[in-house]
Order: structure tokens, then sequence, then C-alpha cells
């Protein structure tokens, strides 16, 4: 392990170690030399040892960070986030979004600079959740908020083995710009050209956007999201995903799936590849889940990001008579889910060969 404070730029020829010319000290100069690094040492180290704990650890320098952040920053906006770009993929995929089945959606590949979202999946991937859920109070409330939700209750039936990070002051700094980037007027713009939705309104708060995570094992039960901000008076509209998972196999579960109004059967499977964005419209009757467990060696990951407007059509709603009916998230039993009683039932075992 690096010593606090060590600058890898320092070595000389790219070897690991500072190359002193000893002949040139004399012992007294050894001495002290020695001392000097003993006392910076073990104070780094003091200093160190009672800091606060810190829930992401990133093994590169301020400097060499904001070198490398600045470039990859000019080069999202230049090339993956120009107004040319966006404008462009929301003309290119308007139609297919529109008339997607069973809902509005789309999803694109290779939608931001690679290496900027594997940056993101690195500060992701050292996050510390468990000293995250530990420390969460058990309520919420106006002075105390929750910097994560963490489902890890055995016997959940809803969403297994899933934790989401919903606080800006835990996220790593790659982690705050890729939310900071789908915040900007120019990316809502975009979606309001795909979507055909007018007056979208980012998620101020992370009310229930943030970095989602959900372990081997784990799934999400199929299930309309709740529709209403109530702080705020607004409507939900839009989902967002990014997914981060480099190197997934299809074998591994945890295909995001969409289903139809009547829960007849899943109608879409979208894997959560690396680097590809998902957009649908959020209804009472956009449902969504991964129903077949995760076995993949490491969580899948995805940044989500919602959307909202003031007000939505009666269309999109359970209760088309009650304009500002606030409902929570509506849960679907699906037949022959992974999880169910009925998986392992001859009509199930059958249906899925």
């Amino acid at each position: 392990m690096r010593a606090p404070g060590w600058n890898m730029k320092h070595l000389s020829n790219g070897n690991r170690r500072p190359r002193f010319a000893l002949s040139t000290f004399s012992h007294v100069h050894l001495v002290s030399v020695f001392l000097s690094f003993s006392s910076g040492f073990m104070g780094g180290w003091y200093a160190q040892l009672n800091r606060k704990p810190v829930y992401f650890n990133l093994q590169v320098s301020s400097s060499e960070r904001h070198e490398q952040n600045s470039s990859t920053m000019a080069r999202i906006y230049s090339e993956y986030l120009s107004e040319e770009r966006l404008l462009g993929l929301a003309d290119q995929h308007r139609e297919r979004f529109q008339n997607a089945d069973p809902f509005p959606h789309v999803y694109i590949d290779d939608f931001l600079e690679p290496n900027f979202v594997r940056a993101v999946e690195d500060e992701f991937a050292s996050t510390s959740f468990g000293e995250l859920c530990k420390s969460q109070p058990k309520t919420s409330g106006k002075n105390q908020k929750k910097k994560v939700h963490c489902f890890h209750k055995a016997g959940d039936e809803n969403e297994g083995k899933k934790t989401a990070v919903l606080d800006e002051s835990v996220m790593g700094p790659n982690t705050r710009a890729v939310f900071g980037l789908l915040k900007t007027s120019l990316f809502v713009e975009f979606l309001e050209r795909l979507t055909g939705i007018d007056d979208i309104i980012p998620d101020p708060h992370y009310r229930g956007s943030g970095l989602h995570q959900t372990e081997p094992g784990g799934f999400l039960r199929v299930h309309a999201d709740f529709n209403r901000y109530e702080r705020f008076g607004l409507d939900r509209r839009v989902n967002v995903f990014l997914f981060l998972n480099e190197g997934w196999d299809t074998g591994w579960g945890g295909a995001l799936e969409l289903w139809p109004r009547d829960m007849s059967s899943c109608k879409q499977k979208i894997q959560p590849l690396f680097n590809r964005l998902v957009i649908f419209r959020t209804t009472d009757f956009s449902y969504h889940g991964y129903t077949d467990p995760i076995r993949s060696p490491f969580p899948r990951r995805s940044v989500s990001m919602y959307y909202y407007t003031n007000g939505r059509p009666a269309e999109e709603k359970i209760d088309p008579d009650k304009d500002a009916h606030a409902h929570s998230t509506l849960w679907q039993k699906v037949s022959c889910a992974m999880q169910s009683d009925d998986a392992l039932t001859p009509k199930c075992m059958t249906s899925r060969r």
C-alpha cells in the first residue's frame, strides 16, 4: 500500500522505488534523512488511523485525477453530449421509442465515453456499503436524511439483496459528474424531444434516483414505480438507467423485464450491458423488474435518474378521476418468477425450457 502523501510522479525512470546516490551523503545526513522520513511516514499513518472513515477509496493523486477528469469531460461534452449528437439520437430513436411494446422505451448502447463510465463503476465498486448501511438512521426526517437504502431483509419477496445510494456526499467525483450530466438542460431537451413530454424536471434530491446495486442472488419483483413527488407536487414521467456492468454475461440473469398492463407475459428483456442507456416512460402501468435472480460473480450496478413534470395525462393514471392521487410502488405477482412459490412446478419448468 502506498504511504499517505506518496506521489508516484516523484519516482524516476518508472521505477517503484526512489533512487538515492548514497555516496553523496554523510552518515549524519543519512541519519537525518532516516529520521525525517520515519517521522513523516509514521505521522502520516497516525493521521490515517485517526481520520474519519471514507466510503470510497481511489488510488490516484488529486492532481492526476484532475488532469484525467478535465481531458475526459472535455471529450464527453464535445463528442458524446454535444447538441448535434444528442438531438440526432432523439430524432433517430423517437419513432422506435413511441411505438415500443409494451410501453414507450428505448435503449442506446455506447452512450458515454467508456473510460468515464469505468471510473464511475470503479467508484461504485469501492463503496463500503456495509459501513453505510450500519450507519443509517432507522427513519429519515427533516434534519436526518438517509444516504442509502439497504434491502437485505431475509425473505423479502419484492427486492432481494439490493442497495441504493441516494446522497452525493457518499459518491465519488466521477459519479457526481455523471448525475450532473444527466441533469443538464441539453440532456433534458434530448429527453423532451425523444419522449414528446414537455417541461421535464430532473429529480433534484435523489427521490429514488441514485446508484442502484443488486448482489448475486438478488432480484427485483415486477412493479410500477411511485407516481408523485409530494414535496413539490410533481408527477414522475421518465426513468433513465445507465448500466455499469462491464463484461456482463447474458446467462447471469438480471435482464430488465418489461411487462404489459395485463401482466400476461414478459414482452421485452434488456440486458444490463456496460454503457447502455435505457429510457422509458413512467406510468402507473409501466411494469418492469428483473425476476431472474442474478448469478454473476459481481453485483449488477446502474446509475438511475428520474424525471418529473407538473401534471400528467389521465391515461397514465391508475385512477384518472383523482388529479393528485399519490401511490407507492405497485408490486405485481408474476407467474413462474424464479423466486416465486410456483417456480418449480412442472408447468413453470416446461415454460422456461
